[in-house]
């Protein structure tokens, strides 16, 4: 019986990604379906505390504990863990709740390739010293993407102190971080001697996310990580009253090929921002939910510029966005953007009328005769979704036939 080549078979059961019963009956088949069933079976293990009870809970844990001691090759296939909705102190609570966090923190020890952490609407405070301790010595050590959503510490340098134990973090993301201490946004210096040594190993990240109000840990992670060979940046709440702090994390980045920046409100006045692509040589792609922003990153642009893409999001067409857009279409003249394949502005909002739409495609005559730029809204979506609408892909061939009438365009929802 002629094989299957172990990259196809690999590829196939791939497909069953997050169907563990599927899995499970390609494991039984035969030796060669085994590991690459059961690398998808146990890649990621889920501590989640919503739903706590602490005799049904405790019995789980201890199962689980005893299953992977039998069976150590169950450890090797672990790469994910994520730890969420822990927000109140079980363990101060109850005396079985302190015995299944210790249990979590035995069940860590164990794993020593973890790639990715995720600690989802969780209070750091919550979470006994023994399972910190074994989160911070085990799993940050061979982390190398970090998620941290929803996440509450005492205090914001507290942060920091965390990823002082990450050696090789490629990406970080850093979404809605709280503090208790209402002093945290006053000018905290780190000891030198407390981070200089692990200082020396870390590498450079190539993805960083900052969003919500976690700007303020900013200034606390550049202390660690250096910037220069970092990939992909996207910072959302972006005001007056951290621009400048942004303006200098963006200095120090050499090879940026792509940047997303969401200000808060979008028509900040951004009067102390002097960044413009000449700053960023590598950069390919920009966003961003302001077409004063954009129009500043263009401008004054002295050389040919490798930037391919532009996506605006906006929420309503007016007069000051069209005033962008005309200094926009007028930017692009140049002849540093020979490489501009596509400017994108995104309406979030269902009711603009087709009548704006065709003002907003009037202000650029440059770039529509280049055929470069779309202009489109969501339709039929229910409210509240325009978190999503960068995930919408539009038909460009469709645009490039039906161009010449605004209302026959087909959108893609």
């Amino acid at each position: 019986m002629q094989r299957f080549p172990l990259e196809l078979l690999d590829a196939v059961i791939g497909c069953l990604e997050g169907d563990i019963c599927a899995l499970r009956s390609c494991a039984l088949v035969c030796q060669s379906w085994c590991y690459p069933s059961r690398t998808r079976i146990f890649r990621q293990i889920t501590f989640d505390f919503s739903d706590f009870d602490p005799y049904r809970t405790l019995s789980s844990l201890k199962l689980l504990h005893g299953c992977l001691n039998r069976n150590s090759y169950i450890q090797h296939y672990v790469r994910n863990i994520v730890i969420c909705n822990l927000q109140w102190p079980i363990a101060a609570v109850t005396r079985r709740g302190e015995s299944a966090l210790r249990v979590v923190a035995n069940i860590l020890t164990l794993f020593r390739g973890v790639r990715e952490l995720t600690l989802s609407n969780t209070n750091w405070w919550c979470l006994t010293d023994v399972l910190q301790q074994s989160i911070c010595e085990t799993i940050f050590p061979s982390c190398t993407d970090l998620l941290l959503e929803d996440f509450m510490t005492f205090k914001i340098i507290d942060i920091s102190r965390l990823l002082s134990f990450t050696n090789d973090l490629s990406s970080l993301k850093l979404k809605n971080i709280s503090s208790l201490d209402v002093t945290f946004s006053t000018s905290i210096q780190l000891d030198p001697n407390e981070y200089e040594g692990r200082k020396r190993q870390l590498r450079s990240m190539d993805s960083l996310s900052i969003s919500a109000n976690s700007l303020l840990s900013m200034k606390y992670i550049q202390t660690l990580y250096d910037f220069k060979n970092l990939d992909s940046m996207s910072l959302g709440c972006v005001g007056d009253s951290n621009m400048a702090l942004v303006e200098e994390m963006l200095r120090k980045t050499k090879r940026l090929r792509h940047l997303e920046l969401r200000l808060d409100p979008p028509s900040a006045s951004l009067q102390d921002f002097t960044l413009s692509l000449n700053n960023f040589p590598n950069i390919r792609s920009l966003e961003t939910n302001s077409t004063g922003l954009a129009v500043r990153m263009f401008r004054g642009t002295t050389y040919n510029h490798p930037i391919r893409s532009a996506i605006i999001h906006s929420e309503r067409v007016d007069e000051l966005m069209l005033d962008h857009l005309k200094l926009l279409d007028t930017c692009c003249v140049q002849p540093a953007f020979t490489s501009m394949n596509l400017i994108e502005l995104r309406l979030v909002d269902e009711g603009v009328e087709q009548a704006d739409l065709k003002r907003a495609s009037e202000c650029c005559p440059y770039l529509n005769r280049k055929e470069v730029i779309k202009i489109h809204v969501p339709q039929g979506l229910p409210k509240g979704s325009g978190k999503r609408l960068t995930r919408l892909n539009m038909v460009r061939n469709k645009w490039r036939e039906k161009r010449a009438s605004l209302d026959s365009i087909d959108f893609n929802r």
